[in-house]
């Protein structure tokens, strides 16, 4: 998982424009009022692959978007530069062929805590090398 993570990291950081619009960064881990908006806090989690061959991995990464602006215009914004960078990424992960990458599911845009707040779901699939 960790090569995951660090390919992810290197796409986020090569797509300027993605990269720039998110001042307050990419977190790992959960969520919190202290990240400076707009920021991600980005989860990956391993699923089991069932398969007869321990060769491939699978893998659910979740992008949570947030913004404190006022109106939506601003993470809006950020949703579509995050569906540019990562929306079928070619990711290139250290001992592994990256098979897919592809987003499965969006939700709705909330407003929590005077914060927006949108998550983006994909599915990674590997197979060591």
């Amino acid at each position: 998982m960790e090569n995951l993570i660090k390919a992810i990291k290197v796409r986020y950081t090569a797509q300027s424009t993605f990269a720039s619009a998110l001042t307050g960064g990419i977190h790992l881990g959960e969520d919190s009022i202290e990240y400076a908006a707009p920021y991600c806090v980005l989860v990956a989690l391993e699923r089991p692959f069932w398969t007869f061959d321990n060769n491939f991995e699978e893998y659910t990464v979740v992008f949570m978007l947030v913004s404190d602006t006022r109106d939506a215009t601003e993470i809006m914004n950020l949703y579509e530069k995050l569906l540019a960078c990562f929306d079928e990424a070619q990711l290139s992960v250290t001992g592994y062929h990256l098979l897919r990458f592809w987003r499965r599911a969006s939700s709705n845009l909330e407003r929590v805590d005077d914060r927006w707040r949108i998550t983006v779901e994909y599915s990674c699939l590997l197979e060591e090398t």
